[in-house]
């Protein structure tokens, strides 16, 4: 039977013992976040860097895969991509940092809002689907899963009714988290574009959290979990559909902030304040967390980090054995 779309809000009532019971888990790992988040003097700094990583997550979903060094070679300004991917990246990551600027100016999220954040996803102004034909397939065997909406008027109602549950907190007083879960899984199953809508769709999330003042600044990116779920994260969304399990929705593709220590980048950071001071850090750990065997950078002055507050500052990643013996970012400020 073809999944007929509902009027927001439901009349089940969705936070059950178990979902709330994960939102409270979620809540103050957000609030944590947020704290953190609150003691960085240039939030810019955070905000460019982590939308460029998701942006690259978000756009690896749909398979527009780049890697990080075409990312970082490329010059947005100079519109000089190093691949259509990066490009597309780009565009993303724009989307994403012009969404936030609207939901800081104006306090909510509106149809046009969303039409913004997908034309400059796609580079194109087509809007809303106006004609048929549009259908989800299993990407391995071509099989249609679901087709949404056909018809411009039956889109333009759904998304008109969606705009209002996200913006009247009158009309549902279910916690932010549960109504995220459930803006997210009506706005993939309205499916309102002809592409970029699971992109919209993720943006959209972030972009919520901010207008519910979860979040002050968008710095919390699920792109790279759903990446690493996508079969779950694909079977729960039509499983809503063909069962209304909405319950195992909420719980089984819920999204914990996870330190991998095997599996994460060196992240590192250069500052200057408006008297030409410089500061730096580097995530790199050291004697923590190495394979047995290994040192790493830190424990010599001037390997991974080094700063001169008359001459510059650099950090470096890569294998620490080989930055420290050369002494890299030393002699990237020095020499």
């Amino acid at each position: 039977m073809a999944y007929k779309i509902p009027m927001l809000p439901f009349d089940k009532d969705l936070e059950t013992k178990a979902v709330l019971k994960k939102v409270a888990a979620a809540r103050s790992a957000l609030a944590e976040l947020k704290g953190a988040a609150n003691s960085i003097p240039n939030e810019n700094i955070l905000i460019s860097t982590l939308s460029l990583q998701e942006a690259k997550d978000s756009s690896a979903i749909e398979n527009i895969i780049t890697t990080n060094d075409e990312l970082y070679r490329s010059d947005a300004f100079a519109k000089n991509f190093k691949s259509v991917a990066s490009k597309e990246v780009y565009n993303y990551a724009e989307a994403l940092r012009n969404g936030f600027e609207i939901v800081k100016l104006k306090g909510f999220i509106s149809n046009n809002h969303i039409i913004q954040i997908q034309a400059l996803i796609e580079n194109n102004d087509a809007g809303f689907r106006k004609l048929p034909g549009t259908s989800l397939k299993n990407e391995q065997t071509g099989e249609i899963v679901y087709t949404p909406p056909q018809s411009y008027d039956e889109i333009a109602e759904l998304m008109s009714n969606l705009e209002k549950f996200m913006n009247d907190n009158a009309l549902s007083d279910s916690d932010p988290l549960v109504k995220m879960a459930i803006i997210h899984h009506q706005f993939e199953s309205i499916h309102p574009f002809y592409d970029g809508n699971g992109r919209t769709g993720r943006i959209i999330n972030i972009l919520y959290l901010v207008k519910e003042k979860l979040l002050h600044i968008p710095i919390l990116y699920l792109s790279r979990y759903i990446n690493q779920n996508k079969g779950n994260y694909y079977r729960l969304l039509q499983e809503v559909r063909s069962s209304n399990a909405w319950e195992e929705w909420k719980i089984k593709s819920n999204y914990k902030p996870v330190i991998n220590i095997e599996n994460h980048d060196t992240v590192g950071l250069l500052a200057m304040d408006q008297k030409g001071n410089i500061s730096g850090g580097c995530s790199t750990s050291g004697l923590a967390y190495k394979m047995h065997g290994r040192v790493g950078d830190s424990p010599i002055i001037g390997a991974g980090l080094y700063l001169d507050n008359e001459v510059g500052a650099a950090v470096a990643t890569g294998l620490g054995e080989l930055v420290m013996r050369a002494v890299s970012a030393f002699l990237a400020v020095e020499l």
